[in-house]
């Protein structure tokens, strides 16, 4: 009798002890898993978000052209234009919601879904929509893209820097107007580093970041 109570033991023993080896590994490879997953994000996801920009922040490039921040409610940033007093602009992100120059006062309204949702910024990323504005007591609408055409590490004046190159498309939905900019965009420096440009029969152009930092 003692020795069947003794064999049971061992038994028990044992099954239990597979039970424990059974628990850690499943344990490990939950535990793996998760590190695979978390491997399939592509780092750049995990890094480049939205600017978050600050009172003082300011950027000025080859041109001239210069930008501070003025105001920061909620989403929604002011911009100073420091080459032209009076002047300024507001974004959500990227993108503009108001500006007001020497003649005219604009204020974008979108009828399809904001761009915004072009983060996270991987290649190939795209988003389409219709925005509209007056300008000059007259009704404006655009149909417009933004597209991730990939990274790329460019040197301009303000020194060496790891962008993201973004194409906006933009043309008149009523018109034969159209335009695009294409962005170098750094994360570092929360704007874009270099920019090509033209809009509407103008010549085409381009400006260069010479510096930027805080007041």
């Amino acid at each position: 009798m003692f020795k069947a109570d003794r064999l049971m033991d061992k038994r028990m023993l044992i099954v239990l002890g597979l039970f424990f080896l059974a628990g850690c590994t499943t344990v490990e490879q939950k535990s793996k898993s998760a590190v695979e997953r978390s491997a399939e994000i592509p780092t750049h996801q995990q890094m480049v978000i939205e600017p978050l920009w600050q009172v003082g922040d300011y950027w000025q490039w080859s041109d001239g052209y210069g930008l501070e921040v003025s105001h920061v409610e909620g989403e929604t940033t002011r911009f100073d234009r420091s080459d032209a007093e009076g002047q300024w602009i507001s974004r959500k992100g990227f993108f503009k919601e108001e500006a007001k120059s020497s003649t005219t006062y604009r204020k974008v309204v979108y009828r399809s879904k904001h761009p915004r949702a072009i983060f996270p910024l991987v290649k190939g990323n795209r988003v389409s929509f219709m925005r509209e504005y007056m300008a000059n007591n007259q009704l404006r609408v655009h149909r417009t893209s933004w597209t991730v055409e990939g990274q790329e590490t460019i040197n301009v004046p303000a020194g060496a820097f790891e962008c993201w190159v973004l194409l906006m498309e933009t043309r008149s939905a009523n018109g034969d107007w159209k335009g695009y900019e294409r962005w170098w965009y750094s994360p570092e420096v929360k704007n874009y580093v270099r920019m090509e440009y033209r809009y509407g029969l103008t010549p085409e152009s381009s400006r260069v970041l010479t510096k930027f930092g805080k007041r």
